[in-house]
């Protein structure tokens, strides 16, 4: 954006957005028969970890729904956090599992780091898996 100061009359404008996906007001009947994404658990500590390695867990899930459940798209907050999905769509009653490496190089202290889940879950369209650790230096 330009404006009309005379010292540094550029400015920077930063934009963050999550879209998501819409999807039409439904029946009860209709929610009943719609696929839904389920965690056994959407957060991991890796507790104490030194500088420069890296971690690895995953985060298991069901679709406890009634129809096809499609994993639209995963998204990291940070490029140290890595993951993988070894497929998108899960029938009903199937599970799976997203594979997460988190890599400490260059980080110290506390950290929480976020992998974002699309899905078209109708209740549930996007979901936060969160991984923390304490990152201590290396000796």
């Amino acid at each position: 954006i330009t404006t009309d100061e005379k010292k540094d009359a550029e400015k920077p404008l930063l934009v963050n957005a999550t879209i998501e996906e819409y999807f039409p007001p439904m029946t009860q009947e209709e929610l009943a028969l719609a696929p839904k994404l389920k965690f056994d658990n959407p957060t991991f500590d890796f507790g104490s970890q030194k500088e420069g390695t890296t971690s690895h867990t995953t985060f298991k899930f069901t679709n406890v729904g009634k129809s096809m459940l499609n994993i639209r798209a995963l998204k990291s907050t940070c490029g140290c956090t890595v993951f993988k999905l070894d497929k998108k769509d899960y029938g009903p009653g199937e599970s799976g599992e997203i594979s997460v490496d988190f890599n400490s190089t260059g980080r110290r202290g506390s950290q929480q780091k976020s992998i974002v889940v699309f899905s078209n879950d109708p209740t549930a369209s996007h979901q936060r898996l969160i991984i923390k650790a304490n990152v201590t230096v290396s000796n």
